[in-house]
């Protein structure tokens, strides 16, 4: 008689909402500039939506806690367990980008690209359920 196997910890919907957040924090990052160079120039405005939307960009600005920068490194390794298009197209996804642009952009139907991701994440589903099953080290950045 053999026993039920034990319920898996990772399912897809949370490694996408681990690298949804990744990317969110990765956004939020400041820019890398180049050190002693600055402009005292104001960003311009051109339009009056121009000036909308720069005010929610400023609004939205926010700076990640370092716990959530190391919890956004943990979740980028998690792309070198699949191929590099594979992981392209997790990333671009993870970041909010249509369908329709990164079927454009890897020079393939929308139905490919969606089969990739699919086949992606759950190559870092099983993996993550291999090497963490009860999800230990991504408990470690979070503060509950």
């Amino acid at each position: 008689m053999m026993e039920p196997l034990p319920e898996l910890y990772w399912t897809h919907k949370m490694v996408e909402s681990y690298m949804e957040d990744a990317a969110e924090v990765m956004k939020s990052l400041p820019r890398v500039t180049v050190q002693g160079y600055f402009t005292t120039w104001p960003t311009p405005v051109y339009d009056f939506w121009d000036a909308i939307i720069n005010q929610d960009e400023v609004k939205k600005r926010w700076r990640p806690t370092p716990r959530q920068i190391s919890q956004m490194e943990y979740v980028c390794e998690w792309l070198r367990a699949v191929p590099v298009r594979e992981s392209k197209i997790i990333w671009r996804r993870a970041s909010g980008v249509p369908w329709k642009v990164i079927a454009h952009e890897q020079q393939s139907s929308r139905s490919s690209v969606t089969t990739w991701y699919n086949m992606g994440i759950a190559k870092i589903v099983a993996r993550l359920n291999a090497s963490d099953p009860f999800g230990e080290i991504i408990r470690r950045y979070h503060p509950f």
